[in-house]
């Protein structure tokens, strides 16, 4: 094997490596693994990314978002750093940023790529609770790409809990799937699963809705922690606390500054009876969120309506 041919093979190796350790929760040994990668890549974007998307990934905002803009500066046309940024400014709640960063992603994004920048947005404007909006930036994702699934999802989403109507949420779920149900370890699967899971739910089935919320866990690519999250939103929209602790404190054993988590969390002590538990848990979501925008969210009345958050 030639040296050129060593080197490659081994910043493959440290970039999976430290992909599958971050996958499984292993954070430490993920972050040496990467950095192992960037000694092997000194001058390169990519392995900065792998770092920088972990400690998004973990938490660490502010150092993420120190080396995503670091990339940036490196390679402005490297796309995937701004729908990466563009997460990590929405997790600490600087929404205007991440709208930001998600419109320079559909700025250098190839044109097949770009309904996700859009359904990032409409995703931050239901935060917002601007439904208006959320469906203008749904409807130009779906002008882009019919069948992207994270699009379709959240316009089920918002059929079922914006406005009760099943049978448009069921029209997205076929759409997603095509007439057919999605299988394997993909996002359409994901999506079609985690609808399949809430309508389910609103149909007063919440054990298959549950059921259903759990393939969605185990259909999904590893990196979309966000139906493990579902999850407890679940739990905690059918008053099962207890579940919803229990799942809700195993994942933010992985990132303590997750802040729709902490509030899930409140929320579920606060149906158990645990109301200053839920008041910390929500004051914790608060601080990780203290350098929002009050004028486009504020975080008071997010914190106590997160199991409604689509």
């Amino acid at each position: 094997r030639s040296s050129a041919a060593s080197d490659v093979y081994k910043r493959q190796l440290y970039n999976s490596l430290g992909n599958a350790y971050l996958f499984s929760w292993q954070v430490d040994e993920a972050m040496e693994a990467f950095e192992r990668y960037r000694e092997h890549s000194p001058e390169a974007p990519d392995p900065i990314h792998s770092i920088a998307y972990a400690l998004m990934y973990c938490g660490q905002y502010d150092y993420a978002i120190r080396l995503f803009e670091e990339i940036i500066d490196i390679d402005p046309s490297f796309y995937i750093v701004y729908e990466d940024l563009g997460s990590t400014y929405l997790a600490c709640g600087r929404w205007r940023e991440a709208i930001t960063a998600f419109e320079s992603y559909l700025e250098h994004a190839p044109k097949t790529a770009r309904a996700r920048g859009w359904a990032k947005i409409a995703d931050i404007h239901t935060i917002q609770e601007n439904l208006p909006l959320a469906e203008e930036a749904i409807t130009k994702a779906l002008e882009l790409d019919p069948y992207c699934p994270e699009t379709l999802r959240l316009q089920g989403l918002i059929a079922l809990k914006e406005y009760k109507d099943q049978k448009k949420a069921l029209l997205a779920l076929e759409a997603i799937g095509r007439d057919e149900v999605p299988t394997g370890y993909t996002l359409a699967a994901a999506c079609y699963h985690n609808l399949s899971g809430w309508i389910l739910i609103e149909r007063g089935a919440p054990e298959a809705g549950l059921r259903a919320m759990r393939l969605a866990i185990r259909s999904a690519p590893n990196k979309y922690i966000c139906f493990e999250k579902d999850l407890v939103r679940a739990y905690v929209a059918i008053m099962d606390a207890g579940k919803a602790i229990e799942r809700g404190k195993q994942i933010l054993s992985l990132n303590t500054n997750d802040g729709e988590l902490l509030c899930l969390l409140g929320e579920a002590h606060e149906i158990a009876g645990m109301a200053s538990i839920a008041r910390s848990y929500r004051d914790q979501a608060m601080n990780t969120w203290k350098n929002s925008d009050p004028d486009f969210c504020p975080v008071e009345q997010l914190a106590y309506r997160s199991s409604k958050h689509i």
